[in-house]
C-alpha cells in the first residue's frame, strides 16, 4: 500500500522533526557523559572524568555526522515522500522524475 505524497510543509516539518530529535539526542549523550564524569559524593571530577567525557562527545559527534551524511545523500521524493538519492535522475521508489 503506497502512502500518500508528502506536502512541501510536512516535508519541512519532518526534516524539522528530525533535526530536533537529533539535536536533542546529542545534548543527552553529552550531558550524561559529564555527569558519569563527575564524583558525587567528593563533589569534583572523577579520576577518569576527562576520558568519559571525551567519549561522550566523540560518541555525540559520530551519531551527528552519520545522520549529516544521510541528509546531504538523500533527499524526498516530490511525488511519493520517500527517501532517495540526490544525484539520481528518477525515484528509486516511484520511477517518477526528480524534479
Amino acid at each position: 500500500m503506497k502512502s500518500a505524497p508528502l506536502l512541501p510543509d510536512e516535508l519541512l516539518s519532518d526534516q524539522k522533526r528530525r533535526r530536533t530529535a537529533l539535536a536533542a539526542t546529542i545534548i543527552a549523550i553529552v550531558a550524561f557523559s559529564a555527569a558519569l564524569s563527575f564524583d558525587w559524593r567528593l563533589k569534583m571530577l572523577a579520576p577518569n572524568g576527562p576520558i568519559t567525557l571525551l567519549l561522550g562527545v566523540l560518541v555525540a559527534v559520530f551519531i551527528y555526522l552519520a545522520t549529516w551524511q544521510q541528509s546531504v545523500l538523500f533527499r524526498p521524493c516530490p511525488s511519493c515522500g520517500k527517501r532517495t538519492l540526490k544525484s539520481g535522475a528518477f525515484c528509486s521508489h516511484c520511477g517518477r522524475p526528480m524534479q
